[in-house]
């Protein structure tokens, strides 16, 4: 995108890509509807990349929890299974 003038105190007027546009949408490869002459879109309407991000930060440090919560029983189920295969005689 290309600022190439100032409408008024925070309106600009600007250059900008189809493939800018779909981008800030998350509508890429024809997804988003053509774009005329005149259309108005609303770029802070995008698609919120920044909820997403924060979502599956959460959910991965939920799991981190359980996992953190049934790592000792898995670390000793792991153990035990490393002694029976040494006891049968079988390679590790």
């Amino acid at each position: 995108m290309k600022i190439i003038g100032e409408a008024n105190r925070g309106h600009y007027v600007a250059i900008i890509s189809g493939d800018e546009i779909e981008k800030a949408f998350d509508k890429f490869c024809g997804k988003m509807p053509a774009i005329r002459v005149g259309d108005t879109i609303n770029l802070a309407q995008g698609y919120d990349f920044r909820n997403d991000i924060q979502r599956v930060c959460h959910s991965m440090q939920e799991s981190m929890r359980h996992f953190s919560a049934a790592q000792h029983t898995l670390q000793q189920f792991a153990m035990m299974v490393a002694d029976q295969t040494e006891d049968n005689g079988e390679q590790k």
